[in-house]
């Protein structure tokens, strides 16, 4: 997921992660959501380049590293990361969509 060059926030995350979305991507689209789901991917995208440190719910604060993580929700699509607002970046953890037996 590339970030916006215009955002706050970076968005950093895997390949791994990224072949997730692919995967979410295709179970959307044998559902007949694809367009839904490109929604929103495109909400989380803008949500995390511009408001990731207020979007979704915060779940813990590690102080160490000076990250919150949260989670965030777009539609059925679901998104756990971490945000550090003094670096302006962001760190995917998870991607999951409500209904993906492979997800919950």
């Amino acid at each position: 997921m590339a970030d916006s060059p215009s955002g706050r926030f970076k968005i950093d995350t895997s390949q791994a992660l990224m072949e997730e979305a692919r995967r979410l991507s295709e179970v959307a689209t044998a559902a007949g959501r694809r367009a839904d789901f490109i929604r929103w991917l495109k909400e989380v995208r803008y949500r995390l380049t511009h408001e990731a440190d207020e979007w979704g719910e915060s779940r813990e604060y590690l102080p160490g590293l000076e990250l919150e993580t949260r989670v965030g929700l777009a539609g059925d699509l679901a998104v756990w990361y971490a945000v550090s607002p003094d670096r302006g970046q962001v760190f995917i953890k998870r991607f999951w969509m409500r209904g993906d037996p492979a997800g919950e």
